[in-house]
């Protein structure tokens, strides 16, 4: 395939996911999107308002590692201060790096498997 093409075809898929994925998100509330919401949501406020990492029993997510946690309670607190409900700030970080996801991917799909020997 030329060059050019693949990119249109990257181009396309990329934007493709992209809409489907911010359908979603202006569609369903949070409770629909995952059944432990609640619990995600518990490990990011108990980063936020204690600044630190919760103790791996403390809530339901909290043994899981922290990176995630820490760029969401970014997230959280930029949400606060534009008088954003916060959990969509934590969503819109998620959304973030489905995109990211989306292109590294497929990247590296392309230069691996689609690429000519």
């Amino acid at each position: 395939m030329r060059m050019q093409t693949m990119f249109r075809l990257d181009a396309v898929l990329i934007t493709a996911g992209l809409a489907l994925c911010l359908i979603r998100f202006a569609t369903a509330p949070s409770s629909d999107i995952t059944i432990s919401v609640d619990n995600h949501l518990a490990y990011v406020q108990y980063f936020v308002e204690h600044g630190r990492i919760p103790a791996p029993d403390a809530c339901w997510e909290c043994y899981q590692p922290p990176l995630y946690y820490f760029i969401a309670s970014l997230a959280y607190n930029m949400a606060s201060v534009l008088h954003i409900a916060p959990d969509i700030g934590v969503r819109f970080s998620s959304l973030c790096f489905y995109m990211g996801f989306l292109y590294f991917g497929w990247r590296l799909l392309r230069e691996t498997i689609f690429s000519a020997p």
